[in-house]
């Protein structure tokens, strides 16, 4: 492991929260041989900067300027040539990439099927998009939202996982295949705006 990471990565194990979730850029770094993969609400970058061990090409993206000021600040140092981070949504690549992570995004933001469509707008014919979630105990208003939408965005499903967060709360982990060329009904009849 590059020198300095060990800290990092022993502090994520750590967190139960963060833990838990470093699981799935664990699972998509297995996926992410040779790909351009956009990490999709990176926050911090570290789990994108964890993916760029065996992608091609990773892009970090998060709307939040000061987490990806800190990303370029404190991972630059690691000297991966293959990572970038932007908050700018206009420099994100329509079709482009083979993977996409949206981890534990879609829980704590109102815009859900927006953000989806711009997810699903980047993502190359054949690409995978993977997609994790907390999901408390009885509600399956969000697990339903994201599987009829890709549904109807032309997505498959491919594998799933879940994680316990707490007594009530789990994270579940969808990944989802783009197998048709469409610019899907359900953002020409106004759902997904």
């Amino acid at each position: 492991m590059e020198t300095g990471t060990e800290e990092i990565i022993r502090t994520i194990r750590e967190d139960p929260f963060l833990s838990v979730m470093f699981s799935c850029y664990e699972r998509a770094g297995e996926y992410a041989w040779d790909k351009n993969v956009l990490d999709y609400g990176c926050g911090y970058g570290w789990g994108s900067w964890w993916v760029a061990a065996w992608a091609r090409e990773v892009t970090g993206y998060d709307p939040d300027r000061e987490r990806i000021r800190f990303a370029q600040e404190n991972f630059k140092s690691f000297k991966r040539e293959n990572l970038s981070f932007t908050w700018n949504v206009d420099e994100l690549e329509k079709g482009q990439y083979n993977m996409i992570c949206l981890f534990m995004v879609i829980s704590y933001i109102e815009e859900k099927e927006a953000v989806l469509k711009q997810a699903v707008s980047c993502l190359a014919q054949s690409g995978t998009l993977w997609v994790s979630y907390k999901v408390k105990n009885g509600e399956e208003e969000l697990r339903e939202l994201i599987t009829d939408w890709v549904q109807k965005a032309g997505l498959k499903w491919i594998d799933s996982d879940e994680r316990i967060l707490s007594d009530t709360e789990i994270m579940r982990l969808d990944i989802f295949e783009k197998t048709e060329v469409r610019e899907c009904e359900c953002f020409m009849n106004g759902a997904g705006r």
